[in-house]
């Protein structure tokens, strides 16, 4: 593994353990608040309020990225909304048909940002200067 691939191999191998410890998170957060206030719709409402400032950013990352590439966005929400089937969706942007190129880039701008985002607060808040 040469030193330029080492980070994509690592990312590549840790995909699944981040997707189930996502999940693990998202399972337990939701439990707590449930465990808390003993009612499933302030438990849900406290998850999303913890996860508030991710979202955000997430869903103002897919519209700044629609403006920037000149794709119509119709809608944004930033409530859950239960799903059929029981899964629910803490916000979205809804933008119009477009190229390949343009959807892939309104689709990574979360990716984007929130490494952006995650590397100044390690740095700023934290000093870590670099992983090395």
């Amino acid at each position: 593994m040469t030193g330029d691939s080492a980070p994509f191999v690592w990312l590549i191998l840790l995909s699944a353990p981040l997707l189930a410890l996502t999940r693990w998170l998202s399972l337990h957060l939701q439990g707590l608040g449930l465990l808390l206030s003993g009612n499933q719709q302030i438990a849900l409402l406290l998850h999303y309020l913890v996860l508030f400032p991710g979202i955000l950013l997430h869903e103002a990352s897919h519209w700044v990225a629609a403006k920037l590439v000149g794709v119509k966005t119709k809608s944004i929400s930033l409530r859950p909304k239960t799903r059929r089937g029981g899964s629910v969706r803490f916000g979205a942007v809804t933008v119009a048909k477009s190229d390949p190129f343009r959807e892939s880039w309104i689709g990574l701008a979360p990716l984007l940002t929130g490494t952006v985002v995650i590397l100044a607060l390690a740095r700023w808040q934290f000093g870590i200067e670099s992983v090395s």
